[in-house]
């Protein structure tokens, strides 16, 4: 459990531990970042330079919903330093395992999930909506994590603002399907659903730990996009705002 921290007269939270880290950057925006029908671009880049990594190229998935993560190469870095940005297609996720780089992924409800390998310095910023999270998407990190020699022990991951299980009821189907794709957590009596309420956290937190990450490195904002709307664009309770939240990651030089 972590406990969040808000920057910057509330326009940012970040994760307590994650901060202590000098050579990080993080955070997840609030409503009062950024206007729901602002240009997006304007808005990274003031990010960035709150953050003190403007920079630094960013990198960004293009989240149509799937469990694909990339990893960021080092003729990517050399490609995206020149033009400024660089957006993976079909993907919903990225790791680095170098500096100099910014991840960014956008939500309104979908978990973004913040990953830290502390001893390696890699990173990744994961985009798990229902489907991604169904899907294993956060499992598919860390496996791409260890690919580039990252131990689950030394991860540490940070869960954003998202939809809790408080308020994010889905259909019967829909948890029937979840039920289906996790047998292994309802072995282990994971509570990952609550009648019709399905828990995003619970789930990525799942994942984790069948990676090997500690349950003690799984930092949770406790932010409920839903449940505290006035502080968080939500794409179900603002019925539908073109409003996202900007999580963004960076390693430093």
């Amino acid at each position: 459990m972590d406990s969040p921290c808000a920057a910057d007269n509330d326009l940012l939270v970040q994760s307590e531990e994650l901060v202590k880290l000098d050579w990080l950057r993080h955070a997840s925006t609030t409503r009062r970042f950024n206007a729901p029908d602002a240009p997006r671009e304007p808005d990274l880049n003031r990010l960035q330079q709150m953050m003190g990594v403007s920079s630094q190229p960013l990198i960004l998935c293009q989240q149509k919903h799937t469990n694909h993560v990339e990893i960021v190469s080092e003729e990517l870095m050399r490609k995206a330093a020149e033009t400024g940005r660089h957006v993976f297609p079909n993907t919903d996720g990225v790791v680095c395992p170098f500096p100099g780089v910014t991840l960014v992924i956008i939500t309104a409800d979908c978990a973004p999930v913040f990953l830290v390998d502390t001893r390696r310095e890699i990173i990744g910023l994961v985009h798990a909506g229902w489907r991604g999270t169904r899907d294993r998407i956060v499992e598919n990190a860390i496996r791409q994590m260890q690919s580039l020699g990252s131990d689950a022990k030394d991860i540490t991951a940070w869960l954003g603002p998202m939809a809790n299980a408080c308020c994010y009821e889905v259909s019967e189907e829909l948890i029937s399907d979840f039920q289906g794709a996790f047998p292994d957590a309802s072995q282990k009596n994971v509570e990952f659903a609550r009648g019709r309420h399905l828990d995003l956290v619970e789930l990525n937190s799942f994942q984790l730990e069948n990676c090997g990450v500690s349950p003690v490195s799984i930092l949770r904002s406790n932010y409920c996009t839903i449940h505290q709307r006035e502080d968080f664009y939500s794409y179900r309770a603002d019925g539908g705002t073109h409003g996202r939240i900007f999580s963004m990651l960076a390693h430093i030089n």
